[in-house]
């Protein structure tokens, strides 16, 4: 599996999307509303976490929530 940071927009999208296509299991990182990811998301695959990469709070967060992955992604990361 892919943890990816900064895949809201853009170039991080489209490299979630990529990695997507080509059968990973892909967690990608957001700091506030991501059309484009949670329209990649909604075809499987991906799991979408919120995360504040200049708030230690945030990445704790993260940290914790990665932990707990959904139940697809198990074994793969």
């Amino acid at each position: 599996g892919y943890r990816h940071v900064g895949a809201s927009r853009g170039l991080g999208c489209g490299l979630a999307g990529e990695l997507l296509a080509r059968g990973w299991a892909v967690t990608g990182t957001r700091r506030g509303p991501a059309p484009e990811l949670e329209a990649l998301a909604a075809k499987g695959g991906l799991a979408i976490a919120q995360v504040d990469i200049t708030d230690p709070a945030s990445v704790s967060a993260l940290a914790a929530a990665l932990e707990s992955l959904p139940s697809w992604l198990e074994g793969k990361l």
